[in-house]
């Protein structure tokens, strides 16, 4: 195609590949067929994931990486933003059982249709925010050009969706040694909030990555330092994960992946 001409020309010239990036974003919506660590996903690559799967042929690599040097650990998984199934169809493959939680409708539907294509039977997919509350939250719905970032208004939003704990999603139930993958676009600081009792009694049995977003918690009520004290003050590590590896947290605003256990 012809995008994929441009593509290839870009890269020979990286002062065009903003250029091209911007041109792509601006062009229908379109669906194709990618392949990542080894699972098959629907995506769109006017849209910024759909961008780096497509175009890049790669997504948070070194973190898949990671975490399937550690799939002997754990028996369940949790994707808290699980926007179209990236990680959740990997989780599928390599999880017995996996729960999926994503309010938005169109990456809700999409992520449906890529659990199907992947034929992953073992996942519950919960159309709902993860939060400090349970009941209802106003939601703030994405841009087209990044479906990644909806997230839970701080005044009225855009519609409506239902909210949940995971201290009362795991309730009456004992926790199994599970991986909790979150990435809520600064909703972290609620979502951790609403997992208190989970941390004082299972931290030994839980393993978070936490994607970050210092710059939106503070809309939430918290700071990067707040919520690195936080999971400190149950006896979890947060340690960086970086391209090389884990790392000490040296300055929690830097860092984009935080990976939080007790032992």
């Amino acid at each position: 195609m012809i995008t994929d001409r441009i593509y290839r020309l870009s890269h020979a010239f990286p002062i065009l590949n903003p250029l091209f990036r911007r041109l792509v974003f601006k062009l229908p919506h379109r669906r194709r067929v990618v392949e990542h660590f080894d699972q098959r996903l629907v995506v769109d690559p006017t849209e910024m994931h759909g961008f780096y799967l497509y175009y890049e042929h790669a997504y948070d690599d070194y973190i898949f990486d990671f975490i399937a040097a550690r799939t002997s650990r754990f028996s369940r998984a949790l994707d808290v933003g699980a926007n179209i199934g990236i990680y959740t169809v990997f989780f599928a493959a390599h999880f017995q059982r996996v729960d999926a939680f994503e309010p938005d409708p169109s990456n809700l539907e999409r992520l449906k249709e890529n659990l199907e294509l992947n034929q992953s039977a073992n996942v519950t997919v919960h159309g709902v925010c993860v939060g400090d509350q349970i009941g209802s939250v106003g939601f703030k719905r994405p841009v087209a050009y990044n479906q990644g970032i909806g997230s839970i208004a701080v005044a009225g939003g855009d519609y409506q969706v239902s909210s949940i704990t995971l201290d009362k999603f795991f309730a009456g139930q004992p926790i199994q040694p599970t991986l909790i993958k979150m990435d809520i676009e600064g909703a972290e600081w609620l979502a951790c909030k609403g997992m208190k009792r989970v941390l004082a009694e299972y931290a030994k049995n839980v393993a978070i990555l936490l994607e970050t977003h210092p710059e939106r918690l503070a809309d939430y009520g918290g700071s990067i330092v707040q919520l690195k004290d936080l999971f400190e003050s149950y006896g979890m590590h947060v340690e960086a994960l970086t391209p090389q590896g884990l790392q000490p947290v040296a300055s929690p605003e830097a860092e984009r992946f935080w990976w939080i256990h007790q032992s």
